[in-house]
């Protein structure tokens, strides 16, 4: 990853601390104020894994169970993971198909990687979540229906079937 340098005349009490603790390029400069670190923000973030393996007891286990880079330290604290939070995290397939049980169907139609559970339990589907599914497309264009514009429109991979329905498109998002 390439390591930024703030130019000479960004002070860092203008920073926003908070925002700055997902940004994976922002880790060095994390790293040089440890005091300033948004603890909770920084367990969402992929590049920090690190720093939350030698800060434990900072974890914020709602954001690391959304965090991909974490997968390990989720499948040594399962007691700690928040399912809903897995639910939508791409790296998790293989806890979530060990425990189906958990799944929270609300939030796995987010999910990239987890086509194949929906596929496997259509009636689970939430479709409101599942249109901005980048993965889902031919999910969507199977079931016309089914399908919330509103979300679509903020679908990137939804191009395609946004131009052949261009009077559902919300041009806002």
């Amino acid at each position: 990853m390439i390591a930024y340098k703030l130019r000479d005349w960004v002070s860092l009490n203008k920073i926003n601390w908070r925002f700055l603790s997902s940004n994976p390029a922002a880790i060095h400069l994390l790293e040089a104020n440890p005091d300033k670190i948004c603890w909770g923000i920084l367990s969402a973030n992929t590049a920090a894994i690190h720093l939350l393996e030698a800060n434990p007891y900072k974890i914020n286990w709602y954001f690391l169970s959304m965090n991909p880079a974490a997968i390990h330290l989720l499948e040594a604290n399962p007691d700690k993971i928040i399912w809903r939070c897995l639910s939508s995290n791409p790296a998790a397939i293989h806890l979530l198909e060990a425990n189906p049980d958990k799944i929270d169907w609300y939030y796995l139609p987010h999910n990239p990687a987890a086509i194949h559970l929906l596929e496997a339990i259509p009636d689970k589907i939430n479709w409101y979540c599942l249109s901005r599914n980048p993965a889902a497309i031919h999910l969507l264009e199977a079931n016309p229906d089914k399908i919330n514009w509103n979300e679509l429109s903020t679908n990137p991979a939804a191009i395609d079937l946004l131009e052949a329905n261009q009077d559902k498109i919300d041009w806002y998002f």
